[in-house]
């Protein structure tokens, strides 16, 4: 009660009683901790220092995201729910029994965005779904159109280094990344990233999701389901 009580009054002369904004005014960066190397790189290039290389003690010995929020995953959300699960990209890949390269080579991408928009469409009178689907269809005008009015959408957000090595892994199944080498790719992240966000941002809920076992990916997935239910 104290504590909420100096909350209440104002009493923030304690630094334990600020919110982060409060440390934060005026600054002209913010690093992340995901990305602690890297913004640390960029600190250092600010203030004219050569960059050094930042020990990491205690290393998280589980999976990174990468092998996180996978289907087995997306699965055990569906499970919990009760729902029924399906992933768009192999709905669409089961139905022309071709890959989703090989669908973007032979009809291209607009066909493919049509695919991911029957989808949604076919589903959208159905009750306790849970679809996951690429990044791509939730930018599509009439696809998001359809999300918006009967789904409740959920932006599970990454960082750029953890996408580039998401992607990495996997280039050869996205038709517009399978061609590029390292630098090519991690230009493309950012260049799709900056397209995209304003798409993203749309979406019902976000969540950051960052080294976290599969049951943690999961759970905090289906909490946030689960509020919108209650609400």
């Amino acid at each position: 009660m104290e504590f909420v009580r100096r909350l209440e009054s104002d009493e923030k002369e304690n630094y334990k009683y600020l919110n982060q904004y409060d440390f934060v005014k005026g600054c002209d960066f913010i690093g992340r901790f995901e990305n602690l190397q890297k913004d640390f790189d960029t600190i250092c290039d600010k203030i004219g220092i050569s960059r050094q290389k930042l020990l990491h003690e205690n290393k998280t010995q589980h999976a990174n995201y990468v092998e996180l929020y996978n289907d087995e995953a997306r699965k055990i959300v569906a499970e919990k729910l009760n729902w029924f699960f399906l992933d768009s990209d192999k709905e669409i890949e089961n139905e022309l029994n071709l890959s989703t390269k090989d669908i973007f080579d032979k009809y291209g991408e607009k066909f493919f965005r049509n695919k991911e928009y029957e989808i949604f469409k076919f589903y959208s009178i159905k009750k306790n779904i849970l679809i996951s689907s690429g990044g791509g269809s939730f930018c599509q005008k009439i696809t998001y159109g359809i999300i918006k009015e009967y789904f409740f959408s959920i932006w599970l957000d990454v960082n750029e280094d953890i996408l580039f090595q998401r992607l990495k892994k996997n280039k050869n199944k996205r038709p517009l990344l399978n061609s590029l080498n390292d630098n090519g790719l991690r230009r493309k992240i950012k260049e799709i990233m900056f397209e995209r966000k304003d798409c993203y941002i749309k979406a019902n809920k976000r969540i950051e999701l960052n080294e976290q076992s599969i049951k943690e990916s999961s759970n905090k997935t289906y909490l946030e389901i689960t509020n919108y239910q209650n609400q």
